[in-house]
């Protein structure tokens, strides 16, 4: 009974880390990069690059990252009493997590520190980091969207 409810309370730390980074993720589309793209792009990162260090999105996703990665291992591990097909939603789960890692890895070292951070770019050039920064932004919401989705198969209804 206590591996029982210890996979169960894993299940749901990973479950709400999952979505708390993918809303951020959500938030950061739909909020950060149109606002950075309409009208002129310099003057909005100037604005943006003000606040950043005294508000920086990090110190959200890393903390949960940590989280949401040692939960899904702790599933994965011998002492989970999670059968073999649910080990396997839990992987599935943990694949896409850590491909949107490696994703948000590369928006934050080749497109964060020479648009935002460093400010080495301006113009058409940080225009077009921010357009990729969207595109790969909806990978960074669909695929732990569909892991979520895998971890929810875990949630029964016990009669």
């Amino acid at each position: 009974m206590n591996n029982l409810r210890k996979d169960t309370n894993l299940v749901i730390i990973a479950f709400l880390t999952v979505s708390a980074l993918t809303f951020g993720e959500l938030l950061e589309q739909i909020v950060f990069v149109p606002n950075w793209l309409i009208g002129n792009v310099d003057e909005n990162l100037e604005h943006f690059r003000k606040f950043k260090h005294t508000t920086d999105p990090g110190m959200f996703y890393f903390p949960l990252t940590i989280v949401a990665i040692i939960s899904h291992a702790m599933l994965l591990g011998k002492k989970s009493i999670l059968t073999v097909e649910q080990k396997k939603n839990v992987k599935h789960s943990l694949f896409l997590f850590l491909a949107v890692f490696l994703v948000t890895i590369y928006v934050i070292v080749f497109i964060n520190v020479p648009v935002i951070d460093m400010g080495t770019l301006s113009g058409e050039a940080q225009e077009s980091k921010i357009v990729i920064w969207a595109i790969l932004n909806m990978f960074r919401i669909i695929l732990p969207a569909i892991g979520l989705y895998k971890l929810s198969k875990l949630f029964t209804i016990k009669q």
